[in-house]
């Protein structure tokens, strides 16, 4: 009877394995060209430093992955809708031209850069000891906004609404959006690593480290969810249709770090990048 029981959990245990597995697996179909992402990506531990570069561009239409250059595995951000990204250099933050290949420092801090954001095109915010700053890049100046806060935030795309975490210790880290003009902070809801759609619709976030990663529709509170793997990184399309991800697979899975594009609204995804190891990519920005 123990040995019968035994072997019903088992196959139950599969079965919900396989579930999590296959649920959310449905091929994605990108029918049209929808911008690059890009992103910091090793294939291979024996890559670091050298050819091809470790910074690329991943085109989701056609699968092509062009490398750019080699600045690190600092997380990615494209400043609006330029040529140009910021990357950390440890206690300095830089930009590069993806044309040009130039490279400048545009703030430099005596403490660690936990976080950085594009804003506009002479601001960006850091978050240095939980604290986040404005900086003005033309002159250096900078500007408390919010204290502590979790690292990650975003930016509205006109620059006036701000999504951040307040920092989770010792209450449960919370959601809150700032409006620049007002100075009014308002707390949304439980949650972490909050990033608004370029249209501002739309909001994703952790509601736990790691996943499973939500989408809530602001007007009407209507949430969607990936239940998928170890999130690491994501980013929304410029029109907030799809969500690219870095992601740790399934444990059976020979690889351990994947880049996909998700439709989130019906679970269907596309795989873009794949690697054995687990280092590979750091944070992600995706441009039209």
């Amino acid at each position: 009877m123990k040995t019968k029981k035994f072997r019903i959990t088992a196959v139950l245990i599969i079965l919900i394995l396989l579930m999590l597995f296959f649920g959310n697996h449905r091929k994605l179909k990108i029918e049209e060209p929808m911008g690059k992402i890009v992103l910091n990506y090793l294939f291979s531990e024996d890559m670091i430093g050298e050819d091809p570069s470790t910074l690329v561009s991943v085109d989701p239409f056609t699968g092509t992955v062009s490398p750019i250059s080699n600045i690190g595995t600092s997380p990615v951000r494209i400043m609006g809708n330029t040529s140009i990204t910021l990357y950390d250099g440890f206690d300095e933050l830089n930009t590069f031209n993806l044309k040009t290949k130039e490279t400048k420092t545009v703030y430099e801090t005596n403490g660690g850069i936990q976080s950085y954001e594009y804003v506009d095109e002479t601001h960006v915010s850091v978050v240095e000891d939980k604290d986040l700053f404005l900086v003005n890049i033309e002159d250096g100046s900078k500007k408390l906004l919010v204290e502590s806060v979790e690292p990650e935030h975003s930016w509205s795309s006109d620059g006036k609404m701000l999504y951040y975490a307040s920092f989770g210790y010792p209450e449960p880290e919370k959601i809150c959006v700032l409006n620049i003009d007002t100075g009014e902070t308002k707390e949304l809801f439980r949650g972490i690593y909050p990033k608004i759609s370029k249209d501002g619709t739309k909001l994703a976030y952790f509601p736990d480290p790691g996943g499973p990663i939500k989408v809530r529709d602001l007007s009407n509170d209507k949430e969607w969810k990936i239940n998928a793997n170890y999130f690491s990184y994501f980013c929304f399309s410029p029109d907030g249709r799809f969500i690219c991800t870095v992601e740790i697979p399934f444990i059976l899975s020979r690889y351990r770090n994947v880049v996909k594009i998700w439709d989130y609204k019906t679970g269907a995804s596309k795989t873009l990048l794949s690697s054995e190891w687990k280092y590979a990519s750091s944070d992600l920005d995706w441009i039209e």
